[in-house]
């Protein structure tokens, strides 16, 4: 029977082997034992596979993109999102990105000198 995922520790035979949480590729030239313990997973899979997959994942993600920047948009602007002093977190999160990139010559942010 055709096994595609592997324990480490496993007698497998010759092919690639991947590590989806640590991205680690283990090539095997014959049949041995893979790296790791019993929580160590392993996928088999064909290189071809992986690479006709690729273009197909990225369509998916350049399709999906812009609904995913519509649905930001939506929910930031309609629902809005406030932190407990009531100011808009996206106004909050501008304001560092701007203020605390503009310092002084003596690098204290500019945020720091409004009192």
């Amino acid at each position: 029977m055709l096994q595609i995922r592997h324990i480490g520790g496993d007698r497998v035979g010759k092919g690639n082997y991947w590590n989806f949480s640590t991205g680690d590729r283990v090539t095997m030239e014959a049949e041995g034992t893979l790296p790791g313990n019993d929580e160590t997973l392993y996928y088999k899979a064909n290189p071809f596979v992986v690479i006709a997959a690729a273009p197909i994942l990225g369509l998916i993600y350049a399709v999906f993109l812009p609904f995913i920047g519509i649905a930001i948009l939506l929910i930031e602007t309609y629902l809005g999102f406030y932190d407990p002093d009531g100011q808009r977190a996206g106004d909050t999160f501008a304001e560092t990105l701007v203020v605390e990139y503009r310092q002084g010559s003596d690098g204290v942010p500019l945020s720091d000198r409004r009192a």
